[in-house]
């Protein structure tokens, strides 16, 4: 799942659309690709005949990544990805039972204190990309019933 955002660093000179665009242009790049990998990731899942479990965790990934394209291109808001990609593996594994609520938390406060520090995220865009994968876990806990 790691894979195919990296490629967007270097490819990212050889993709029309995004070559001109510097650093803003590669983030953008890397979130495209890695929605791809969870879309992979997914109909791998699909193939290979997943477990539940694995279902949850790409469908996860997956619509996290989607609902932060939403916010961050469609709506025009700022969402952290850094604070998404620290909250959503903590959630899934208080999902499952395992005790991660507080090293969670710990870490979260880690990412919220260096987005902070370094400028790179206000506390509102902190709070919604650290509210995406809850949100986004929250839906398949909803959905999981019917499916």
């Amino acid at each position: 799942m790691t894979v195919l955002p990296l490629l967007a660093y270097p490819l990212q000179r050889y993709i029309p659309g995004f070559r001109d665009r510097g650093r803003e242009g590669q983030r953008s790049l890397a979130m495209v690709f890695a929605v791809i990998g969870y879309l992979l990731g997914c109909v791998g899942n699909a193939l290979l005949r997943g477990t539940r479990a694995m279902w949850i965790v790409y469908t996860e990934y997956l619509l996290s990544g989607l609902l932060l394209l939403v916010v961050n291109k469609l709506i025009g808001k700022k969402a952290s990805g850094h604070a998404c990609g620290a909250a959503g593996p903590v959630a899934l594994l208080c999902y499952f039972g395992v005790p991660a609520l507080l090293p969670g938390a710990v870490l979260l406060v880690f990412v919220w204190w260096a987005s902070l520090h370094t400028g790179r995220h206000t506390s509102a865009q902190l709070a919604g990309g650290t509210a995406v994968p809850l949100a986004a876990l929250l839906l398949i806990h909803l959905l999981s019933p019917l499916l």
